[in-house]
């Protein structure tokens, strides 16, 4: 919501609405497992025992990219 209130997308940068199991299942399959487990990953032990190094970047490096890609798709 930060992102998208900073991009002009949306009025406030607060989130004032939730939605329902029903409705997250309707906005993508396993919607409600997905959105509501509260997952932390860290990849700690991928680096640690596999000697894992992330190539690419960040989600959080990719957050306004992907407000601006998925406000342009909402456009058309």
């Amino acid at each position: 919501a930060t992102e998208a209130h900073s991009q002009g997308l949306i009025t406030s940068p607060t989130i004032n609405s939730t939605i329902d199991v029903d409705e997250a299942d309707a906005a993508m399959p396993g919607g409600a497992i997905f959105w509501g487990t509260n997952a932390v990953y860290k990849s700690e032990k991928a680096k640690v025992l596999l000697g894992w190094k992330p190539s690419a970047p960040s989600l959080q490096d990719t957050v306004a990219e992907m407000v601006r890609i998925e406000a342009e798709r909402l456009k058309s």
